[in-house]
């Protein structure tokens, strides 16, 4: 597994998104739900590395993501969630 092979999951079945991403913190870790029903997460006991990525589309639309790696999961942020 590539270190941004997460990015590529495919949209799950069956569930309801939220109209703008949503992150959600507890003590097991963090969980993004973005408005395409991609649903990702990493759990604190994994979690090996936090990245921030930044693009040139700003400051029009969100361009700043918070980019969190695990061993073996990852859960990328946009800092409108």
């Amino acid at each position: 597994m590539g270190l941004f092979d997460f990015l590529r999951r495919s949209k799950p079945t069956g569930t309801t998104a939220p109209a703008s991403p949503v992150v959600a913190f507890d003590d097991e870790g963090v969980t993004c739900t973005r408005s395409s029903g991609l649903r990702e997460s990493v759990r604190w006991s994994d979690l090996r590395a936090v990245l921030i990525k930044t693009t040139a589309d700003g400051p029009a639309v969100d361009d700043l993501f918070w980019v969190l790696v695990g061993r073996n999961s990852g859960c990328v942020v946009p800092s409108e969630a």
